[in-house]
């Protein structure tokens, strides 16, 4: 981050390339940790930094014997340089799992424009020898250059228990309606993990599948907003994709777990992101029975739950937005600046999905207010300012908290408000 690409070159590196480490090793003592690379084209610029080829200052004999630098300035590409330096002027590194045994399943899926209509999930089947396993999971997309959309994804991943009863339907006995399409089934399945989402290539997890006799398998489904068309379609879609992103899901495992895609609704990504909020976010304001959840995970997620008895009044103002996708749209002054300014009336024992604010890669920063008061009734006016999609928007439109407990504490005057601020990796103060 801050580094030009006139500065990698000056450094002897090629900007947006890849290059794979060969080898790590530290001397002494581990004060000294480098990293062996090879630039795959074995030609063209080459590391100037400390630990070039050239550096005899820190090439010493005993080093050189310590770390096995027995290949400086040679050809291909091949060159050391220090822990701490590809930490500066790298932004990711990309292992590739292999286990001796394990088995290997892949899928290959995609990102429709908008959260209408079915969405790509997959189901792992418990399996048949046992019930225990280690798993790997992993969401893999094409890099930027290689992308139809041109732009990284945000990427997360939520995974369920599914029972019995309810697994997915395949081949003939398929249903004609994407999984979860009926409320039952969303409610029967039993929220497990989740993956942080951010802007990234490869997301990867590492988790112990122990699955009781009542267990069918796991859902997994993916979260990714940054490329989605806003619902408000008369808003100005500033950095969302205008074609479904292609992405791989990956699972590596001790037992072989029998692996398919499944299309679900889009409610069940909506329970995904809203049992993830809940699981890593923060509850930053609480009153009488209403609490107003915030998530700063590649951009910003804000969500509200009133288990009171009385309808709530939520105001927002999202300002100062650089490099975001909004789920709800943004407005351009006349200056150009970009904002989303929302007025929802959330019923009693209702959820509502208030936005998804998705970093677009390469940094992003926005300004963030909130305020929400209790009301009698819903009021005058529509309930919904933007308007949500018609005839039905699954992300953001207010849905039944079945499990909640009213609260009972008198008329429920309190209010709540709230502030942020976020940059690229988002904080509140």
């Amino acid at each position: 981050e801050g580094i030009s690409k006139e500065m990698y070159r000056g450094m002897g590196l090629s900007p947006s390339h890849c290059y794979s480490i060969v080898h790590v090793a530290a001397a002494k003592q581990g004060a000294v940790r480098l990293v062996k690379l090879r630039n795959p084209w074995g030609t063209g610029l080459k590391w100037k930094g400390d630990f070039n080829d050239h550096d005899e200052t820190n090439w010493t004999d005993e080093v050189k014997a310590e770390v096995g630098a027995d290949d400086l300035g040679t050809d291909g590409g091949i060159f050391w340089m220090t822990l701490q330096d590809l930490r500066k002027y790298f932004n990711s590194i990309t292992i590739c799992p292999y286990r001796d045994g394990w088995s290997e399943a892949r899928l290959t899926s995609v990102f429709p424009p908008s959260l209408e209509g079915p969405q790509p999930a997959f189901f792992l089947e418990r399996p048949a020898n046992g019930s225990h396993s280690e798993v790997l999971l992993s969401c893999m997309q094409p890099e930027e250059r290689q992308s139809v959309t041109t732009m990284t994804a945000d990427l997360g991943l939520v995974w369920f228990r599914v029972p019995m009863g309810s697994k997915p339907r395949a081949g003939a006995n398929a249903s004609s309606e994407p999984y979860g399409s009926n409320a039952m089934h969303r409610q029967k399945l039993h929220y497990l993990d989740s993956m942080e989402r951010q802007v990234r290539d490869t997301a990867v997890t590492d988790y112990f599948m122990e699955e009781p006799e009542s267990s069918a398998g796991w859902l997994a489904v993916p979260l990714s907003f940054n490329q989605r068309v806003p619902s408000n379609s008369s808003s100005h879609s500033f950095g969302a994709g205008s074609g479904p992103k292609r992405f791989t899901f990956a699972s590596f495992s001790a037992r072989e777990i029998p692996l398919r895609a499944v299309d679900v609704a889009p409610e069940v990504v909506r329970d995904a992101l809203v049992a993830h909020v809940k699981k890593v976010g923060t509850c930053g304001n609480r009153s009488n029975g209403v609490e107003l959840w915030k998530l700063a995970e590649a951009g910003l997620v804000v969500y509200l739950e009133n288990a009171s008895s009385h309808f709530v009044e939520l105001n927002v103002e999202l300002t100062e937005l650089f490099n975001m996708t909004v789920s709800r749209g943004v407005q351009a002054d006349s200056t150009g600046d970009l904002s989303m300014k929302s007025r929802d009336m959330i019923p009693p024992m209702h959820g509502m999905v208030v936005f998804v604010a998705a970093a677009m890669p390469a940094g992003h920063s926005y300004r963030f207010s909130s305020r929400f008061v209790p009301k009698h009734d819903h009021g005058p006016g529509p309930g919904h300012s933007p308007a949500l999609r018609e005839p039905g928007d699954a992300l953001h439109t207010p849905f039944y908290l079945d499990s909640a407990v009213p609260f009972g504490g008198g008329t429920g005057h309190g209010h709540g408000h709230g502030h942020a601020r976020g940059g690229r990796q988002g904080f509140f103060s």
